[in-house]
């Protein structure tokens, strides 16, 4: 990246003036993914070329006729056997089989039945009734809880899962769309890096026009693990094409729970004209029985229902909608109905449309020889390239890394977008002008600050000529770029030092040179850019891999210990990170940088940034509130660097707490009240001890006024088991139930979680949420609320993932805690959280086999959780990278 300059000028010192390196372009040309051609430091074009398929020269997407792309090396030609249709690169099945299966079955169900979450049938989805809604619906919104999961072709490939209606058998690859007959070829090329040959013509007419697509190809490529491609097309004559809707009807669950359930129908028109009347038909098949209805005249004879207009809802306008609903029973199994049909004058639905003529194409004969070898998971570079804008903190830590300076200079910097939890997302991290206003400002403040006061320390021994000044510019823009400088910006920083600038003044040269490092973007980034190693991957350098392990570690800056490793090439071996990262975890900036890590991670930052209401906490002050996040700091760093075990299970289930006088009395414990220093103290009466009983974590799940079961179990089944829940319907009142002294807050909250209309979603959190009532609004034990006792009995419902039909019930954080450490979902959901805290984004599919080998290695090693932490670094991926991918 080369430093871009302006020719303006910005006062500094009441009229000096200052030439520096310009910041604007940042905004657009540095920020988020790097997917271009150029490679902004080096680019070297890819030589690698792959090998080829049939005549027809594919892409080597798994679909069409040809073979697939190789990613390295050369192949033969394919054999042509046949005439060859045009490509047909169309969606992937078995992929959006896979990306459906893992980010939308738990709210959707496995096959579209719906769960938590609704129906993927037109009755409840409107979006589902053309591949042309649904994929944007996906693209845009899914899944909820991190749409950037599943964009462009992940979308497509969802949506036609979705739309072919959840096939098993998804072997045959892509869905071609091309034109031809049924040749066949014996395609060479690897497929994705490793398989197989692809064989036959996968081409094919497509069948008719309607939305299911009947008719595509559905010969395929390899999937990369050496088979045989398929080799067949199902071509043919198209049919008639079928209208297109002009209304809906979507039927969804408002809840569903063990032996009830709500019903919402919602019909829209948008066929250009008023409807006059309507009705809505269909069939339960589980022996449903509705015991209540609401603006509908409904009727239900045996598993036939009938639902009609009411006189003040007959009329429906276009482009407007009516709703009507009911309440049922049911013993056990409650399916949506699959047959919901909107019957109006005037109104087509996909539901009702003409039927398709289906092709009836023939079938490739040659299918491909094999032979590939799988694509090994440690060769995986999960993570795309990408420019890291520094955080506050790592700004922050920067500065006194470089400088010496102890001053925090972010005060007015922009506060970052949190992304599941975190605050370091380099996908929404973009420089805006007021970042540049403050890096401007605060770069003049430190260049000032640090002549002033650290002078003598940045010089190392010389005070004033040009070899003095040039060599504080080689040293120190070595440790703020994190590599050695250029030669074009070794003299652009010594032309600074220039009469006309600096007034003869080498204080004021010296000022200058800092404050236009560190507005560099050179400073301002960290790169994880490489360069071109073939098959679509680049390697970091050794400097990139010596900034990405010391802002993991750190967060700051190399030092010079390592940038001199990264100089003799050590870090491109895992030995070598490893030997280097054990001498950094040595550092107390390690420890620090780890408790930054578990804040995050638990959300146990938000007690220095929460209000409580002193009237009801008026024990609690900023004394507590201080000691609370130091106790969290200093519980997390025993179990990871001092503890003889420094385990997962440790960190949910010790007895013991980190004390001084304060949380004492506070936590009303033995021992002295007035001693400000901490030490590790076993509890023994069972109100502390592990992660989930800190005060911190506690004040920051709760409300300014009370404890709140609902943050606390979305707070487990989120961060500590990563289980992502459906945002609420925008509908529902969200806000907690009123406060009422004869109730206790369990029953409060019970009845809204017994309410039909949330039972669906809540029966996965407040159960947990239960368990957490010792506590109250501020962490502090209590044993009675409002004159009765409190029941901290507690249930995780699903505990290894929504609809496995499992129920733990237990007693308090103490026993829960337990459950988590054993639980299989929470120790890989411990290895997938510091990955998203490493890499700076929300894992996609692209990083699904680098995470499979660290939670097998987590597994492998006792859940040790500095072993987490250097498994990371070790790994191959740590400094592989690909120009773009799904993260």
């Amino acid at each position: 990246m080369q430093g871009c300059h302006f020719n303006g000028s910005v006062g500094l010192k009441g009229g000096r003036w200052l030439l520096l390196f310009c910041l604007l372009p940042l905004a657009v040309a540095c920020s988020g993914d790097y997917s271009g051609e150029a490679d902004p430091v080096s680019d070297v074009a890819d030589p690698v070329g792959g090998g080829t398929g049939d005549g027809a020269a594919n892409d080597g997407s798994g679909a069409g006729d040809g073979g697939d792309t190789g990613d390295s090396g050369t192949t033969d030609p394919g054999e042509v056997g046949g005439d060859d249709g045009a490509s047909g690169a169309g969606p992937d099945l078995d992929n959006g089989k896979r990306q459906y299966t893992q980010h939308c079955a738990n709210c959707h169900g496995d096959r579209g039945e719906g769960g938590i979450g609704p129906a993927m049938t037109p009755a409840q989805c409107p979006t589902c009734v053309a591949l042309e809604t649904l994929i944007p619906e996906i693209h845009d919104n899914m899944p909820s809880s991190n749409p950037s999961r599943c964009i462009d072709a992940c979308a497509e490939d969802v949506a036609q899962y979705i739309w072919e209606g959840f096939p098993e058998d998804t072997s045959g690859g892509a869905v071609g769309d091309g034109q031809g007959g049924s040749g066949s070829g014996d395609a060479g090329g690897d497929a994705g890096g490793g398989g197989g040959d692809a064989g036959g013509d996968a081409g094919g007419e497509p069948g008719g026009d309607t939305g299911s697509g009947d008719g595509s190809g559905d010969g395929a490529g390899d999937d990369g693990s050496g088979q045989d491609g398929t080799g067949t097309g199902d071509g043919g004559d198209g049919g008639e094409t079928a209208p297109e809707p002009t209304c809906s009807v979507e039927m969804r669950f408002q809840s569903n729970w063990n032996v009830g359930f709500v019903t919402e129908v919602i019909i829209r028109n948008f066929s250009g004209a008023p409807i006059d009347g309507w009705e809505v038909a269909f069939t339960f098949d589980n022996g449903q029985q509705i015991t209540n209805a609401w603006n509908t005249d409904l009727v239900q004879s045996g598993a036939g229902v009938s639902a009609r207009h009411v006189d003040y809802n007959s009329q429906i306008d276009d482009g407007a909608e009516t709703t009507f609903g009911f309440q049922g029973e049911h013993g056990g199994t409650n399916d949506m109905p699959s047959d919901v049909r909107l019957i109006a004058e005037g109104c087509i639905t996909a539901n009702n449309s003409a039927e398709q003529d289906t092709g009836d194409g023939g079938q490739g004969a040659d299918p491909g020889d094999g032979g590939g070898e799988p694509l090994a998971c440690a060769d995986n570079p999960g993570a795309s390239r990408v420019l890291r804008l520094l955080t506050r903190r790592e700004y922050s830590r920067s500065i006194t890394d470089l400088t010496g300076l102890t001053t925090d200079f972010t005060a007015d910097f922009p506060v970052e977008a949190r992304v599941s939890g975190y605050d370091n997302n380099a996908h929404v991290a973009v420089v805006t002008s007021r970042h540049v206003d403050q890096y401007l400002a605060a770069g003049a403040v430190v260049a000032e600050q640090a002549v002033a006061q650290r002078q003598g320390a940045l010089l190392e021994g010389c005070s004033s000529g040009d070899a003095c000044l040039h060599a504080f510019i080689d040293r120190f823009g070595r440790r703020a770029f994190r590599r050695p400088l250029t030669t074009a910006e070794r003299d652009a920083y010594r032309d600074l030092n220039r009469d006309e600038l600096t007034g003869g003044d080498f204080d004021t040269a010296m000022e200058l040179i800092i404050q236009a490092i560190l507005t560099s973007p050179n400073f301002l980034y960290r790169a994880e850019i490489g360069t071109a190693a073939g098959n679509g991957v680049y390697l970091l350098s050794d400097y990139e891999i010596a900034t990405a392990m010391s802002y993991l570690l750190w967060g700051s800056t190399p030092d010079d210990a390592l940038l001199q490793a990264a100089e003799e090439g050590s870090l491109s071996t895992s030995s070598g990170r490893l030997a280097q990262a054990e001498r950094l975890l040595q550092d107390a900036r390690a420890r620090e940088q780890v408790a930054d890590f578990a804040e995050q991670w638990m959300g146990a930052y938000q007690i220095l940034e929460q209000f409580k209401d002193e009237e009801i906490y008026p024990r609690f002050n900023d004394t507590v509130r201080e000691s609370m996040a130091e106790e969290f700091t200093r519980f997390v760093t025993h179990v990871v660097f001092d503890s003889a075990a420094g385990t997962l299970d440790e960190l949910y289930t010790a007895d013991y707490a980190f004390l001084n006088g304060v949380l004492r009395e506070f936590y009303r414990q033995p021992g002295s009240t007035s001693d400000p220093a901490f030490s590790q103290q076993t509890v023994t009466d069972g109100t502390r001890g592990g992660i989930l009983s800190t005060g911190a974590l506690l004040a920051s799940h709760a409300h300014s006024n009370e404890s709140s079961p609902i943050k606390r179990g979305v707070f487990v089944r989120e961060r500590l088991l990563c289980q992502d829940l459906p945002d609420p319907p925008q509908d529902v009142d969200t806000t907690p139930p009123g406060l009422d002294p004869s109730l206790t807050t369990r029953e409060r909250f019970r009845q809204h979680t017994d309410d039909p209309n949330c039972a669906g979603c809540h029966q996965y959190i407040d159960g947990i949420g239960f368990g957490f009532e010792r506590y109250d609004g501020v962490g502090d034990y209590r044993s009675t609320e409002n004159g009765q006792n409190v029941d901290d009995s507690g249930e995780v419902v699903d505990i290894e993932g929504f609809r496995t039909g499992t129920n733990d019930p237990f007693f308090g954080t103490r026993q829960l805690g337990t459950l988590l450490a054993n639980s299989p979902a929470a120790q890989d959901c411990a290895v997938t959280q510091y990955y998203r805290y490493a890499r700076g984004y929300a894992e996609g599919e692209a990083d699904a086999c680098v995470l499979e080998d660290l939670t097998q290695s987590f597994r492998d090693s006792g859940f040790d959780l500095r072993t987490m932490l250097m498994d990371l670094i070790a790994h191959p991926s740590f400094v592989r990278r690909t120009a773009g991918g799904d993260a």
